[in-house]
């Protein structure tokens, strides 16, 4: 069985897709959107100790390639990007990668339109692998605090 596996949201958590839409609106350029510096970090700390690091992002097919040049660029050609088309599947998928890991952490800010002003809390269901740890909402907004993006430090 293998180490560790973190599993890490795309939008919102590694990079600011909700503060993008607001500022260019819901037709925004895949290519104005910043990564979070200390995501960025966070993720890079973890691929040095051995540990696997996922993407996962709930955005239709057509957006892989551009998603695999930002990862790729950010972290290198190590990391997958697995695309699921609801949010509800990160679920189902998450339990299944625990099958294989000693420990499956799940990095993901848990809102959806946070765009709107108004979000809408998303959930993980409380039963699933004891193995798999959630780190949400108040925690992934604490790691992008400052909101420093990657290329303004």
């Amino acid at each position: 069985m293998k180490k560790k596996l973190y599993v890490v949201d795309f939008d919102n958590t590694l990079v600011n897709t909700a503060e993008t839409i607001r500022k260019w609106g819901p037709n925004y350029n895949l290519a104005d959107l910043k990564p979070y510096y200390k995501m960025v970090n966070y993720i890079r700390r973890r691929q040095k100790r051995g540990h696997t690091v996922l993407i996962i992002s709930a955005r239709h097919p057509s957006h892989r390639p551009f998603l695999q040049g930002i990862i790729s660029e950010l972290f290198g050609d190590d990391l997958k990007i697995v695309l699921v088309r609801l949010h509800a599947l990160k679920w189902i998928y998450v339990n299944r990668w625990a099958l294989g890991y000693q420990s499956v952490v799940v990095v993901d800010d848990m809102f959806r339109k946070e765009e709107t002003g108004y979000p809408k809390r998303l959930f993980y269901p409380a039963f699933g692998m004891r193995n798999v740890t959630y780190i949400t909402h108040e925690t992934v907004i604490r790691l992008r605090l400052d909101s420093t993006y990657l290329g303004e430090v």
